[in-house]
């Protein structure tokens, strides 16, 4: 399966949205935010997106893996 095609700003808007979403549902909450700028490389966008959050240790590992979901098309290269 394909990713949904994005543009880069589409796919900053997504992660943002994504992340928000998830943090939120699991008890978590977003101390700070940092949006890089979105690159394509080939034919995919590209977005980062740097935080810090606070809340319960378990529902940052839920949120860790709600995010690496195979059909998120996400991944986390460092903590």
């Amino acid at each position: 399966n394909k990713p949904p095609a994005l543009t880069s700003d589409g796919a900053s808007t997504a992660l943002i949205d994504t992340v928000r979403k998830a943090a939120e549902s699991n008890s978590l909450s977003i101390a700070t935010e940092t949006l890089l700028p979105a690159t394509a490389e080939a034919t995919l966008p590209h977005a980062s997106l740097q935080i810090k959050l606070s809340g319960p240790f378990p529902g940052i590992v839920r949120l860790l893996f709600e995010l690496q979901k195979p059909g998120a098309w996400r991944t986390i290269d460092r903590l």
